[in-house]
Formats: C-alpha cells, structure tokens, sequence
C-alpha cells in the first residue's frame, strides 16, 4: 500500500507542473509527454493486473480471497489518493489531455468506488472479510463525496467523449458512467447533450441499458420527446427482453431506473404511449358471419361458420354491430372484432385488417415499427366479445322483430282505420 502511495505522489507532482503561476526554472520541452505518460500509468493502478502485481498464489487459492484482496488494494489505492488530492487533480489533467484520456478517467474512478459492493460480499463467509468490504463502502463513499465537488467538470468531459469517438466509442464506457452517476450525480443539463452524442450506439441494446441505468441513477425521469425514449419505443419485442435482462444483471442496484422500465414495455409517459385513439370508422356489416362467434378455442382464430343468415339476418347483423361497445371493434375498420391481437402500445385489431395495414411494417396509426407478431391474440377480450353477441341475440329472440311489429300494426290500421 505505501508502495501504491508514494508512486501515487510523485505522479501527481509531475501532474502538477506547470500549473497556475509561472514556474521559477524553465520547464523541458517533454514534459506534456511526460505529463501524458504520468496520467496514464495512475489511471492503470486500480487494474488487477497491477495492484495484484506483488501477489503470488496457485490454482488452489478460492476466488474469492482474490475478490476481496481486490477490494481491498482498491480501498489503500483510494485512501491514498484522497490523502493528497489526486482525484481532483486527475479531472482536470485529463480534460486538459483531451476526450481520449477520459473512458480511462472513468474507469479509474468506477474501479475505486467499486460499485459491485452494493450487492454482494464477494462470496466470502468469513466475518473479517465481512469487515473489510464494509470498510472498502466507507471508503467508496468518502471519495464520492471527495469528487462531488468537480462533477460538473467531470461531467462536461465525459460529455463531449461520444461524439469524438463516434461509432468508435469503447463498449465498456456507457457502463462506467452509469455506474458512476450513482455516486456522483451528473448535472442534468449535459445527460441531453450525452444521449445526443451517443446516436451512433441507439441501435446497441447494451448501450441502451447502460443509458436507461445512467438516467435512472441520475434521477432524470423520462421525457416524451428524449432521444433516448424514441429509440426504446422503436424496439422490437427481443431487443426489448434483452435489454430487460441485461439491468436484471446490473453489477450494482440502479436507482430509479424503473420508470425507464415502463417505457421500455410501453407503460411510461414517454413515446411508448399512443396518441388518443382515433374515431371509430362507421360500422360495417362487410365481415364473415359472426353469428357463431363463440367458434374455435379462445387462443386460437375463430372457426367460421357456414350457416345461412335467413331473411333479415344482414339487418340484425348491421343492429349489432352498431350497438357494440367500441372496445369490441377494430380500430382500423371499426368492425365487430372476431379475431383480436392487441399491439404493445395497447391498440386493439382484428388480425386480417392488421396483416392486410402493414404494408411497410409500421403501426397504422402510431407510425411506429410494427409487426404482427409482435401482437399477441387477446382470447379474454374475445371471450367478452363472444359473451356479448350471445346476449344480443338472446335479447333480440324474446322481442317481435321489427317486421312482425309492422305487419300487426298495419293489420289494425286496415281492419279498424287510421289509429
């Protein structure tokens, strides 16, 4: 640990040259690279490789004495660098060094904070163990703090590294600052102009998780027009598990993170939601028979049948249809629904209508991407429909029809005059 220290110090001393006023002796004209090579080798400390350089162990030794010897050379590691300022100093070295320096910034910085402590003891039974994690948390903490001062700065760096590395930017640096807004909360003016910067990496359902765990433990609640919403909404139904079991598996517990949730499945106040439903279409008796609606099993598409509909059936199909609830008509065609599937944003269909509408693979009425798979059958609402139609006709056999009604009342008429 004093080893890491003392190297820690003399690092910094050659961080710190030329900085603030004019130095007393002329500088080398190598000291940017030296500078360079300087920030470098501090942001490579907290790598296992390095701080567990000096350890020797064989195939025997568990791992889970490596874990916690780790998060304990992380903890000395951290101590240390708060005892004389490093933290600070490394921000603004490494914004001075330029948006490459930064993925490595962060990553140092994650690696100290050890965010992967908030859910788990590394394995380890053992109470002394217990008591170094502990420890290790404490010291997570007191950093956090110790940076919180500079996260501005720090934020505005990380900002700008998206557009500068483009479709090139490190898979791994959208995880780190997730983690990172945990304990250092970014200004919520730049996580706009981050998202923008990331356009290339929209299509990437691990930056997409990394991006829903960043603004959830950043607090910012999703807006309906963000960037970032847009691209959730536009997911199909396998991107959108994937990315749901990638936050399952998160390496520490994301805070707010579950209104990101209700967007990616289509309940959030975000895109995923359809504008307000449009004006049935005047019903219409333009459909296979209905009268046995109840054919075919729930799950499945309805069994037709082949019954004639007998004099005055198109009359009573047209009554019914008029007098159905809209929920139990299509919203394309505002027929009586007989097959419906219900589409992820809560759209109700009658599946031919549907197959037949997407003719570019886009939500009739949300121009979102769209497939007919992606809408599953809705048996309950068929079942319901089918419920209905029974009472209908039930209703309509203990009445005269209107014909019957007619005949009688221009019998009287003839046989007693006008009424």
């Amino acid at each position: 640990a004093d080893c890491f220290v003392n190297f820690v110090r003399f690092d910094k001393r050659t961080l710190c040259a030329n900085l603030g006023a004019t130095p007393p002796v002329p500088l080398p004209d190598e000291l940017a690279n030296l500078q360079s090579a300087a920030l470098t080798s501090v942001l490579e400390l907290s790598s296992p490789a390095v701080a567990l350089s000096m350890e020797r162990g064989t195939d025997s030794v568990p791992i889970t004495f490596w874990n916690i010897l780790l998060c304990t050379r992380r903890s000395e590691l951290a101590q240390g660098a708060m005892s004389c300022g490093l933290p600070r100093l490394l921000v603004s070295a490494a914004a001075r060094a330029g948006p490459a320096y930064a993925p490595g910034l962060v990553t140092f910085l994650v690696s100290l904070l050890q965010p992967e402590l908030s859910l788990t003891d590394l394995g380890s039974p053992s109470h002394a163990s217990r008591a170094m994690v502990k420890e290790a948390q404490s010291t997570a903490s007191a950093l956090a703090a110790h940076l919180r001062p500079v996260a501005d700065a720090l934020w505005q760096q990380l900002a700008e590294v998206p557009p500068a590395f483009g479709e090139y930017l490190p898979s791994q640096f959208l995880h780190e600052c997730a983690d990172l807004a945990h304990f250092v909360p970014p200004p919520a003016a730049l996580l706009p102009l981050l998202v923008e910067g990331c356009a290339a990496k929209l299509a990437d359902t691990s930056a997409l998780a990394a991006l829903c765990v960043l603004m959830g433990n950043a607090s910012l609640p999703p807006s309906p027009v963000g960037m970032l919403e847009k691209a959730l909404s536009e997911l199909g139904q396998d991107e959108r598990v994937e990315i749901g079991a990638r936050l399952d598996g998160w390496r520490s517990q994301p805070t707010g993170v579950q209104p990101w949730l209700d967007v990616l499945r289509g309940l959030g106040a975000g895109p995923p939601l359809p504008p307000p439903p449009p004006p049935l279409p005047p019903a219409t008796t333009e459909v296979a028979p209905c009268a046995e609606l109840g054919g075919g099993s729930a799950d499945g598409p309805p069994v037709q049948s082949g019954k004639a509909r007998g004099h005055g059936g198109g009359e009573r199909m047209r009554q019914l249809v008029e007098a159905a609830p809209p929920e139990f008509r299509c919203q394309l065609s505002g027929r009586l629904l007989l097959d419906p599937v219900r589409s992820p944003v809560g759209y109700v269909f009658e599946r031919a209508e549907l197959s037949r509408a997407l003719g570019e693979g886009r939500c009739p009425l949300t121009g979102q991407p769209l497939l007919v798979a992606d809408c599953p059958r809705d048996p309950e609402l068929r079942r319901r429909v089918t419920a209905w139609v029974r009472q209908q006709r039930a209703q309509q056999s203990a009445q005269p029809s209107r014909l019957a009604g007619t005949i009688l009342v221009a019998g009287a008429s003839s046989e007693h005059g006008p009424v």
